[in-house]
């Protein structure tokens, strides 16, 4: 039986005309960018200024009041010494960031929270115009980590943070670690 090495059902041991009509490999890994991968490299950015020491990032801390049921989370939350927090949404996608922008509203509660909140996003995923007002813009190159502040966000009071904030905010830094957000 001969086998056509240039047939699509040979299972293996496939001819090298058949390599080269499928064309090079591309050489290039694909990365999945994940928020946890932008965060870090934010996390890094501020560690690296000066007075950096002791800033730490919590991930998908609540932002629901104690008794509330409501579901709402910021992505990222830095915390530093004597200086107060910055809230942190990702948008990974030119998707997600639209998706975003049908709940104008949905920012209010982590800015209320931290008095700073910055859309931090992979570069062509937000353009400047579409940010509400007083929230910041981070980009981040997702192979080579490289932050850029597109805009600086405007700095608020922070909320009040009682004992159940705390908890969230605690149960936030732990997830940060067990995903390497350090």
């Amino acid at each position: 039986m001969n086998h056509d090495p240039l047939d699509v059902n040979e299972p293996r041991g496939y001819s090298k005309d058949r390599q080269l009509r499928k064309g090079p490999k591309d050489p290039t890994p694909k990365l999945k960018v994940t928020p946890a991968i932008l965060l870090s490299a934010v996390l890094q950015y501020y560690k690296s200024q000066k007075f950096g020491g002791g800033t730490i990032m919590a991930l998908e801390v609540g932002l629901e009041n104690e008794g509330e049921t409501q579901r709402r989370r910021v992505d990222g939350l830095l915390l530093r010494y004597y200086k107060p927090p910055i809230a942190f949404e990702v948008k990974t996608s030119r998707a997600d960031w639209l998706s975003e922008l049908k709940k104008p509203d949905k920012h209010l509660p982590a800015k209320a929270l931290a008095g700073q909140l910055y859309v931090v996003a992979p570069p062509d995923v937000v353009q400047i115009e579409e940010l509400p007002a007083g929230v910041g813009l981070i980009e981040v190159k997702p192979y080579t980590s490289k932050v850029k502040f597109v805009r600086r966000a405007d700095r608020g009071q922070p909320g009040e943070i009682d004992w159940h904030r705390a908890a969230q905010i605690a149960a936030g830094v732990l997830r940060a670690a067990d995903e390497g957000v350090v």
